[in-house]
């Protein structure tokens, strides 16, 4: 009776572990499955993104209101105002565009690191 009961409890115990092996696998698989349509949506959700223009609204003397694409040409092209007034900072590259009479007017610049990326120009 003693090897009976000790061969049942080594049965027992090796269905268990194949159990929980299986049900770590079935885990696993599930966090595959849910990783490939994070990165599906992500997917979809860049190339909406990517279909989205950023516009400006200009308005004329008549009073009417006109939108433009906000590219970097066309904000500096606005007029000359508008090139004497816009800074545009780049958030892929961190870098500034600025018109060469902006650069001419500047005396300092104060950049603090911040989460915000402020800075300060003075002219």
């Amino acid at each position: 009776m003693g090897f009976a009961a000790s061969q049942a409890r080594l049965l027992s115990l090796t269905a268990r572990i194949h159990d929980v092996e299986y049900k770590a696998q079935k885990l696993q698989a599930k966090k595959i499955q849910m990783a490939n349509k994070s990165q599906k949506v992500y997917e979809e959700y860049e190339a909406e993104l990517n279909k989205t223009q950023i516009q400006y609204k200009t308005i004329g003397a008549d009073g009417s209101a006109n939108y433009k694409r906000a590219t970097l040409n066309n904000i500096y092209a606005y007029n000359d105002e508008a090139k004497a007034s816009y800074l545009v900072r780049s958030t892929l590259n961190n870098k500034i565009y600025m018109t060469q009479a902006m650069v001419d007017r500047i005396t300092s610049i104060t950049y603090t690191n911040e989460a915000d990326g402020t800075f300060t120009v003075t002219m």
